[in-house]
């Protein structure tokens, strides 16, 4: 198990539990003020958008905003996870954006897209912000292989070769260049863990790093199926670009468009009633494993 995934919530000093019943709604995270009255109608953006990462010295703090993630609770416990890029307009690219309902004093939480009303929760108590620490800076270059662990159905490092013989191929076209590669929904085929509560942790040889949330990539639940993990294209994008990228069509500013992929981690979130337990563990581990991860 890599270390980006052990410390899922070593930055989790940010996220507190509120317990059923409050009558306001918490959002929190560094950087921003908790509300106890939010009108509805608003975006969940607009709440989480002021969060600040810190990234220490020495470490890649490109996009940082994009080692977020969003953890909705309702009162009954359930969760809905949100990568910050997907909120983010910037990143987001032309998706209807998640919002706040309120009705009869009771908050819920909305999203819009087609087909992704799984990830709505009625009864909405807190939204936290969680980052992943950011990586250290690495050397770069063309990656060889893309090492895929967690929880999915096939873990282990894929070449070329691999990605070329073990699936059957997928097409996506954007003006200026054609793609070819594995739907990246196919290429992760998660296990073990709900679409709703999961995240994925994409790393590159330069200690480049973004987060997406498993709902955001499944089609059942409104995610693009053209989301893509090529191997070749066209405009001679490799093998500069590694043995395969992320491709996002719905993020115009490509900040989410990872090249030289080393690795992709799929986690889950825990249960709401553990993150008290948890982030009391994770609070040390953090630090201690980010430094061994610099070390390695």
């Amino acid at each position: 198990m890599r270390l980006t995934q052990q410390l899922v919530l070593a930055a989790g000093l940010l996220a507190v539990s509120v317990a059923p019943g409050h009558a306001g709604l918490q959002v929190i995270g560094e950087g921003i003020t908790g509300n106890d009255s939010v009108a509805d109608g608003t975006t969940l953006w607009s709440l989480i958008g002021g969060v600040t990462t810190p990234v220490a010295p020495g470490d890649n703090s490109k996009n940082a905003i994009l080692h977020n993630y969003v953890v909705a609770q309702s009162a009954s416990g359930a969760v809905s996870v949100f990568s910050a890029g997907e909120l983010n307009p910037s990143f987001g690219g032309t998706n209807g954006a998640p919002y706040i309902s309120v009705s009869g004093g009771q908050y819920g939480l909305v999203d819009p897209n087609a087909g992704a009303s799984g990830r709505d929760l009625s009864d909405l108590t807190s939204l936290t912000v969680i980052a992943v620490p950011a990586l250290p800076n690495g050397a770069g270059g063309p990656s060889s292989s893309v090492d895929l662990s967690g929880k999915v159905t096939n873990p282990g490092a894929y070449t070329l070769t691999d990605l070329q013989n073990d699936f059957t191929p997928a097409s996506l076209s954007i003006p200026g260049d054609t793609y070819t590669g594995v739907p990246l929904e196919t290429f992760l085929d998660p296990s073990g863990v709900s679409e709703t509560s999961g995240i994925v942790i994409v790393g590159a040889t330069d200690g480049y790093e973004v987060v997406f949330s498993l709902a955001e990539i499944d089609p059942a639940y409104g995610g693009n199926p053209d989301n893509l993990l090529p191997y070749a294209a066209t405009g001679g994008d490799f093998p500069d670009d590694g043995v395969a990228r992320v491709i996002f069509p719905d993020d115009n500013k490509h900040g989410r468009w990872v090249s030289n992929i080393d690795f992709i981690d799929v986690a889950a979130v825990p249960e709401a009633p553990t993150w008290a337990m948890m982030l009391l563990g994770f609070a040390g581990l953090g630090w201690a494993a980010r430094r061994t991860l610099r070390a390695a």
